[in-house]
């Protein structure tokens, strides 16, 4: 019965780790022996998680983020076309804003010298003296009121009332 009972046994150094471990088969006790490098156990262990993470990885996700990728890297280009052409316009947005201030600028200085040329008093003086022009008197108004509302052309004839 003693020999039934076999005990685990661990040994560990730096350079060899070596597991003994009994397995019972049919009531016999057999030890087996597996010795290993450090090394070995490591390339063991990345051996298999390469295979298992190989394994999950199926040929629907590749598809799958092969596509994902695409459209992002679509999306993407989309962004930036749409951000240079945004900043095409904001660039065409200021310079006809600079050439707006700039006519305005022109307009205001011309106003300011056609306001400034004109001179009522020898406009009135001119027409006076030179074309024999008076004011007008008061039978020479004539008031009447307009009907609808609009304006009174020149060259219609007044109603006479």
């Amino acid at each position: 019965m003693a020999r039934a009972k076999a005990a685990v046994r661990r040994v560990n150094s730096r350079s060899e780790r070596t597991n003994e471990y009994a397995a019972a088969s049919y009531g016999k006790v057999r030890v087996r022996t597996r010795a290993r490098s450090r090394a070995a156990a490591s390339k063991e262990r990345t051996a298999v998680r390469r295979g298992a993470g190989a394994a999950a990885i199926c040929r629907g996700y590749i598809i799958f983020l092969a596509l994902i990728s695409i459209m992002t890297v679509g999306m993407c280009v989309y962004y930036l076309n749409l951000k240079t052409k945004v900043g095409r316009q904001v660039r065409a947005n200021a310079s006809l804003r600079t050439e707006l201030m700039t006519m305005r600028a022109e307009n205001d200085a011309l106003y300011a010298d056609i306001v400034n040329s004109v001179n009522l008093n020898k406009v009135r003086e001119e027409a006076m003296d030179r074309y024999g022009m008076n004011y007008a008197t008061q039978d020479q108004i004539v008031w009447y009121n307009k009907s609808d509302s609009g304006y009174v052309r020149q060259y219609q004839s007044l109603p006479s009332d």
